[in-house]
């Protein structure tokens, strides 16, 4: 081989002395079937005499052993398994086996398997990001998984989606309240939130009933239906309703069925009508009680006052419950005396505000007694 003067680079020549091929490169006579080596920008290509080729390494232990990043300008295509102790990052990885990733796998395209993507991490995180930034992650915390946006995202939510239509989305709101919001055909039907106190709420649109278990209804007018999608009043039922308790009503109550009452009926400033033809008429009295002989009052409602008018059997009974129109039911109380049998109470004077009674027994005079009245306002 010295012999060959001036030999050009790339010469190969066969050694009858060594047995075996050489190349001259760089120089130098190297033998072909041992190794080759070729230095670039301070980095090693080198592959060894049996089945492995190294890049960075001169003891390559796999038939391709990069002791450095790989980088491929198009996919990595894999057809059987893919381990990694470092990063993998790139575009799109296929693999007809497993890839095994020990560190960090940075993907900026699509990951497509068709088996089992694995992730053994005692807090193993997938985060997504956007130009770089955190926007939302999946985590394992101890047994929990967590799904969420990331700390900063302030607008993002977390979204369901069904057929490519938007049916559940989770928010924060003021006050660090949550949200969870349903939606029908892609427009808002109605959300459940927490609010500012604490409070739970249950909404629907402003253009939808809320329907629980499929009898109560709620519009967006706040008024509710019990049998009813059209209620009419604040509380509208259709059929029977039992109250065990006392009942208490401030206003006007109207009741097309029947009303059963286990306890008492307070109703405080309203009106109990029933519909006799077409007009309504008030069953409550307007006041009522009982007076003693000498007129005093002996009980009854607070909204009346009584004295006595003459020497017998003359009253004055004022209340400004009492008008013209008032009907007045009287009854009075034998004492057993006299020999008195029957007593007739009358009255007369009727004027808004006040009415005078007499009470006369069967003799035809004028006497004092007990009595009771009720006056009702139609």
């Amino acid at each position: 081989m010295n012999a060959i003067m001036s030999p050009p680079e790339g010469l190969i020549i066969y050694s009858s002395t060594q047995h075996e091929l050489y190349n001259y490169k760089l120089g130098t006579w190297q033998p072909v079937n041992e190794y080759w080596i070729r230095p670039i920008n301070n980095r090693s290509r080198i592959a060894n005499a049996s089945d492995s080729v190294g890049i960075g390494t001169n003891s390559p232990s796999e038939w391709l052993d990069v002791n450095g990043n790989i980088r491929s300008r198009n996919n990595m295509l894999a057809d059987n398994n893919i381990t990694a102790t470092g990063n993998i990052t790139g575009g799109q990885l296929s693999s007809t086996g497993n890839a095994v990733v020990v560190g960090t796998s940075l993907l900026n395209g699509d990951v497509t398997t068709n088996s089992d993507l694995i992730i053994n991490n005692t807090a193993a995180v997938v985060q997504l990001k956007s130009s770089s930034v955190n926007k939302g992650f999946m985590q394992l915390s101890g047994d929990n998984l967590r799904i969420g946006t990331n700390s900063g995202n302030t607008t993002g939510k977390i979204v369901f989606r069904n057929d490519g239509i938007d049916i559940i989305d989770f928010d924060k709101i003021t006050g660090n309240g949550s949200q969870l919001r349903m939606y029908h055909n892609g427009a808002d039907a109605g959300r459940l939130y927490s609010n500012t106190s604490g409070d739970l709420n249950l909404n629907s649109a402003s253009s939808h009933n809320l329907i629980l278990n499929g009898d109560i209804n709620i519009t967006p007018g706040h008024r509710i239906g019990i049998g009813t999608i059209v209620p009419t009043e604040k509380l509208h039922v259709v059929g029977n309703c039992y109250v065990s308790g006392n009942f208490t009503a401030d206003g006007n109550g109207t009741i097309n069925g029947n009303l059963d009452v286990g306890g008492n009926a307070n109703i405080a400033t309203g009106r109990l009508t029933a519909d006799v033809t077409t007009t309504a008429y008030n069953l409550l009295p307007v006041c009522y009680g009982r007076v003693s002989a000498d007129g005093n009052k002996l009980g009854g409602t607070p909204n009346f006052a009584v004295e006595a008018v003459g020497s017998n059997g003359g009253y004055h009974i004022t209340s400004s419950s009492i008008t013209t129109s008032s009907i007045i039911l009287l009854t009075a109380r034998l004492s057993g005396s006299s020999g008195i049998t029957s007593i007739i109470a009358n009255y007369y004077g009727l004027q808004n505000g006040s009415v005078y009674i007499n009470l006369v027994d069967d003799g035809g005079n004028f006497t004092n007694a007990i009595f009771n009245f009720i006056i009702f306002d139609p």
